[in-house]
């Protein structure tokens, strides 16, 4: 009788990405000195190694786009270079077997004039082939992401029930007890009808972050660890602040808070997954596995004392535009009037206001090709002055101390004055745990390094 993923040994879900296994030295790293010291992890996912997705992006579009010439010396590369990986780890995986299969199928697709599946197919086989070596080097069962990753087919989101009900038909709660290695980036959307297969479908770039969560919901993971080439999260980018300080610890608020604005180490979407099974997150250093690193978490213990800042960031490539108007506000409703406009246009927006302003905040590259439907729109609220301003920076500060620390905004606002960086906006949100400034572009890093190096921010 199959025991429940709720009765089974809590296991650790493990996610290695790309520079972890980029060659077979790294690989006998992880297997040496990560896996085999400590038998709780089990559920392994992996991405393709360093650069080999670009080298996949770049052969298949000149696959799909008839101009260009065939490049199909990068897929030789790509082989030749899993080649010399399963020689040197002294497996019996037949990759040349494996590239003939997918080299098969992706001109079966192409003729078939199926692009968007050829090219979700053909960018995800990294994945698919460095799974399998990872498998065989750990004595794990390899089990691929399709079979259980589902997708809708409606509108191609990811679908979590059917997902945990795949997961389930496969028993892979069962299969990580005794070790599996699962393929990041991708699972497959689901057929028209029940006995009709579905397409391969990927993620968004850094989607193997997501597959990691969702594996780790899925086996019931007591910890979801992040095995990344940087030792943990630190309160600001290392290229833009010397040492910065790391974070032992933050919440997952103040994660995805971060990774919005721009710090890289974690996808955002991958945050959810863990956060509602409170699965802690651990970013570690696959090359320092006896260092810990930082620790995602829903609440920071009551006497853990942190500073009052968890991280500062800047993001380019936001404009600025705002409405000018004696008693703008006074009717109801009239700033998610303006909202919508930019919204129909499909254009995203962060709005602030005063009395007699609207200030909507928008992506550069979004609001550029539909500036001139968004202005004629605009006209209707008859406004006195309608400017709008590029070349934005948006400096994020982020902290849960920050609620309950007085004088925090004047704090960040200071330390810009005193640098002689002039505000555009502010921007706080409604949970107190972030402020937003907007500063001009060329601005943003040494806004960074105000913030960061602000001593009460320090406390």
């Amino acid at each position: 009788m199959r025991k429940s993923a709720r009765n089974m040994a809590k296991i650790l879900a493990c996610k290695f990405g790309g520079t972890s296994v980029t060659d077979a030295a790294r690989i006998l790293h992880i297997r040496n000195s990560i896996v085999r010291r400590n038998r709780r992890r089990r559920a392994i996912v992996v991405s393709a190694p360093a650069g080999v997705t670009n080298m996949l992006i770049e052969w298949v579009e000149s696959l799909i786009e008839t101009s260009l010439p065939r490049k199909d010396f990068i897929m030789d590369a790509v082989r030749d270079r899993f080649v010399t990986m399963v020689q040197e780890l002294g497996l019996s995986l037949n990759i040349n077997t494996m590239f003939d299969e997918i080299l098969a199928h992706c001109e079966f697709l192409g003729h078939s004039g199926r692009n968007e599946e050829l090219y979700d197919f053909a960018v995800t086989r990294g994945e698919w082939v460095n799974a399998q070596i990872v498998a065989e080097v750990l004595g794990f069962e390899f089990v691929d992401a399709a079979d259980f990753i589902r997708f809708t087919w409606w509108h191609g989101t990811f679908d979590m029930e059917a997902t945990r009900r795949r997961a389930m038909q496969i028993g892979l709660a069962e299969k990580a007890q005794r070790g599996v290695v699962i393929p990041g980036f991708y699972g497959r959307g689901r057929g028209l009808f029940p006995w009709s297969s579905g397409r391969i479908q990927a993620f968004s770039r850094g989607g193997s972050d997501i597959t990691g969560a969702i594996v780790a919901v899925l086996v019931g993971a007591s910890v979801y660890e992040n095995w990344t080439d940087v030792a943990g999260i630190f309160a600001a980018d290392p290229r833009v602040v010397h040492n910065p300080r790391k974070n032992v610890m933050m919440t997952f608020r103040e994660l995805r808070e971060l990774t919005f604005m721009g710090f890289k180490v974690f996808h955002e979407d991958a945050v959810a997954f863990v956060r509602d099974a409170n699965i802690p997150i651990h970013v570690r250093c696959t090359m320092t596995p006896d260092k810990a690193g930082t620790m995602i978490v829903s609440k920071i213990p009551a006497k853990m004392r942190r500073p009052v800042v968890t991280g500062v960031a800047s993001q380019n490539g936001f404009s600025i535009v705002t409405l000018e108007k004696y008693g703008l506000n006074d009717n109801i409703g009239v700033q998610g009037l303006v909202e919508r406009v930019f919204t129909k246009a499909g254009v995203g927006v962060n709005t602030t206001s005063s009395i007699d302003s609207i200030t909507v905040i928008v992506d550069t590259a979004a609001f550029k090709p539909e500036q001139n439907r968004v202005l004629e729109e605009l006209k209707r609220f008859r406004a006195d002055d309608i400017r709008i301003k590029d070349d934005i920076a948006l400096v994020c500060t982020v902290g849960e101390g920050m609620r309950d620390r007085i004088g925090v905004s004047a704090a960040i606002s200071g330390s810009l004055a005193r640098s002689r960086i002039n505000i555009e906006l502010v921007l706080q949100g409604g949970s107190q745990i972030n402020v937003i400034l907007g500063v001009a572009a060329h601005n943003g890093p040494r806004a960074v390094r105000a913030v960061y190096n602000n001593k009460l921010l320090k406390k």
